[in-house]
């Protein structure tokens, strides 16, 4: 194995582009703080001296504004205004010594003056305050006329300033310039020099690799390792010849791989669609529990009411039966429209109208956007049937079930079956949510909520969602589905 290393060279190479990186970047920081340092001074100077004439048309504003409505308020915000004046002022002092900044200072303490005498109860009590407003107008319009004045002797002396920087700025430029020129070349020598070494064996290596691409014989691989100078490049050559010998058998192992994966992949797509025909009988399954359950209620109602009446009113309830029994199984299993949901509930409720009478008064809206809108059937009729059930069905009076179904954000649908009977505490509302996190069965017992969700998610591909509220005044289904039509 050869004792040189690439490792090294190159490290030696980076610590030379290092150091002279390292050297050029110290000579451009200082020239930078020779250059800049005293540009920030020179730039908050002119600043200082731009925001004097801003915080005195503010403080004016504020002068203005106590005239128009002395209170409370107008009065603490011309007294900020005028200490940020006053703080701005004793920087200007500081560092600007003009004689015309000193008349400055001079009208500013008047007009200050006056704006103490503007804010005195006195002066608005003696009827003066006008007359004093009208001087501090006068005073404000005289301190910006000086300003004026004042402005182009420091604006001169700061921008003789700024041109003394560029000037020196330029010629660091030049000096930089020049600089990382000459490294620049010192950069292209070692770079050359470090990339010759170490191309040469690889480009043999790469001259070996195309012709074992083109299947010819490899006598010279002895030579190929021989001439390998580098540690790194004789690894690699190595374990590039051992390769050779051993990617026949790779390529058909994988092949192998390939074939088995394919029949994994397919048996896959069998158990999917063993699934889904599940997944559609379950549906179906569950869809029918709900009718002859139904259908036992009815003939026990159809029997008491052939006691206790002898004919108009059980024939008329035999025929909103056999209505409701025809519908029902018509739509057992597929999907239909809300307009038709809606109409199969209605007949649901009247039924349920001869049994209660005025006890139970149901209300259904379907907007008009909404009525093309494809749901799996039988959807609606176990919430309202939960809703009579365990809700209002022993309410004497006033009971009331309400169905309503309306356009949602963009895409999707509200709809709400809603009962004013007997709701749900914290702990009973809990248990039930929690329920609904729960797989559901296709055959088990209870198939109301649970099964709604179940068949709504299977047919909107979980995109569909269900909550509930309750109070003990009233319990609310919320249902949001997506917006489909044929």
């Amino acid at each position: 194995m050869k004792n040189q290393s690439i490792r090294k060279l190159l490290l030696k190479l980076a610590l030379i582009l290092s150091g002279i990186f390292l050297a050029s970047q110290i000579t451009q920081l200082f020239c930078f703080y020779l250059l800049f340092g005293n540009l920030q001074d020179t730039v908050n100077q002119q600043n200082r001296y731009i925001s004097y004439e801003r915080s005195a048309a503010a403080l004016q504003d504020r002068v203005t504004e106590y005239f128009d409505n002395p209170s409370e308020n107008t009065l603490s915000s011309l007294v900020e205004s005028k200490q940020v004046l006053l703080d701005l002022s004793a920087q200007m002092y500081t560092f600007f010594q003009s004689p015309q900044f000193a008349d400055t200072g001079r009208i500013e303490a008047a007009w200050l003056s006056k704006i103490r005498e503007l804010t005195d109860t006195r002066t608005q009590v003696e009827g003066n305050f006008f007359a004093v407003y009208r001087q501090c107008s006068h005073l404000y319009d005289l301190l910006i006329k000086q300003y004026g004045t004042t402005l182009p002797f420091e604006m001169a002396e700061l921008s003789s300033r700024l041109d003394l920087l560029f000037t020196n700025g330029n010629i660091c430029n030049i000096f930089i310039l020049l600089l990382v020129f000459v490294l620049f070349l010192i950069i292209i020598h070692c770079t050359l020099n470090s990339i010759q070494k170490i191309v040469e064996p690889l480009s043999l290596l790469s001259e070996h690799a195309r012709a074992f691409e083109q299947g010819t014989s490899h006598n010279e691989t002895e030579s190929l390792l021989h001439k390998a100078n580098y540690t790194e490049i004789y690894i690699l050559t190595s374990a590039f010849i051992h390769m050779e010998h051993t990617i026949l058998e790779q390529i058909s192992a994988l092949k192998d791989k390939l074939k088995l994966s394919q029949k994994v992949h397919q048996l896959e797509l069998e158990n999917m669609s063993v699934q889904m025909a599940l997944a559609q009988t379950e549906n179906s399954l569950m869809q029918s529990l709900v009718n002859p359950h139904f259908l036992f209620n009815c003939l026990n109602l159809l029997s008491s009411f052939a006691i206790m009446e002898k004919a108009p009113n059980v024939h008329k309830y035999l025929l909103q039966i056999a209505q409701y029994l025809r519908e029902s199984l018509d739509y057992n299993g597929k999907t239909i429209t809300l307009e038709k949901e809606f109409l199969f509930i209605r007949h649901y409720a009247d039924i349920q109208q001869l049994r209660f009478g005025s006890r139970i008064q149901f209300e259904f809206s379907c907007e008009k956007a909404c009525e093309n809108a494809l749901i799996p059937a039988i959807i609606l009729q176990p919430l309202v049937e939960n809703a009579l059930v365990h809700g209002v069905g022993s309410y004497l009076q006033d009971g009331r079930i309400s169905v309503h179904a309306r356009l949602h954000e963009e895409d999707k649908l509200l709809i709400t079956v809603e009962n004013n009977g007997n709701g749900m505490d914290d702990e009973e509302l809990q248990m039930l949510r929690d329920s609904l996190q729960t797989p559901f069965q296709p055959g088990q017992k209870g198939t109301g909520i649970r099964s709604v969700l179940y068949r709504l998610n299977y047919y909107f591909d979980q995109a569909a969602s269900l909550s509930i509220d309750s109070t003990p005044e009233y319990t609310t289904i919320f249902i949001v589905i997506p917006y489909r039509t044929q």
